[in-house]
């Protein structure tokens, strides 16, 4: 699990990182050196995260490098910084994953991630993407922000040919000053959630 870079475009509610932190980024030949030692080591699986890790000036070198190590390559984005070069390259990859945040609807998705657009934007790229055969998997983590909103996800999944997983716990930030847990939903609520979720399938 690699966490390319702490920088993100979205400004997300829930989100755990510390993005006020300054960060040095390794220069890119030492992260291919890291690269051929994790394949010597026998790893199989990578998954490239962030922050937004498409915010990484390398990520397209990064990624090159790791398909060529034969990594079986699983990226998590918010899909909002796809463009149809990048869209191309993750065709020639084939990764064996895009995993795309997804918030809940047009209005909930954009209030949680405080940007004006970003549904829009996601749902074209993941659209671009299915239309290159790309697996893509939609992420929606459950909370009391979006909570009504899991059967209008769960449908767009169907609609966009995606499967989507729903994760119910928000982690404690990296600082002391966000109060992200508030967001987390009681045990009830969880459970009401999955029980119409299993009825539904």
């Amino acid at each position: 699990f690699c966490e390319i870079i702490n920088v993100c475009n979205l400004k997300c509610k829930h989100c755990y990182f510390d993005f006020s932190k300054k960060q040095k980024l390794p220069e890119l030949i030492k992260i291919k050196e890291i690269l051929q030692k994790l394949s010597k080591s026998g790893v199989l699986f990578l998954t490239f995260s962030g922050g937004e890790p498409f915010m990484h000036k390398n990520i397209i070198e990064i990624i090159e490098s790791a398909a060529d190590l034969n990594f079986a390559i699983k990226i998590l984005t918010n899909g909002t910084l796809l463009d149809s070069k990048k869209i191309d390259f993750l065709y020639k990859i084939n990764p064996l994953s895009v995993e795309i945040s997804l918030l809940g609807n047009k209005k909930t998705h954009d209030f949680i991630t405080n940007t004006n657009g970003a549904f829009d934007k996601t749902i074209e790229n993941i659209k671009k993407l299915k239309q290159k055969n790309i697996n893509v998997i939609l992420k929606m983590p459950l909370m009391t922000l979006n909570k009504n909103d899991f059967d209008f996800a769960n449908n767009t999944a169907k609609n966009l040919g995606c499967r989507i997983i729903f994760d119910p716990v928000i982690v404690p930030a990296d600082n002391n000053q966000k109060k992200i847990t508030q967001y987390n939903l009681k045990n009830n609520e969880i459970i009401n959630i999955f029980k119409t979720i299993n009825v539904k399938h």
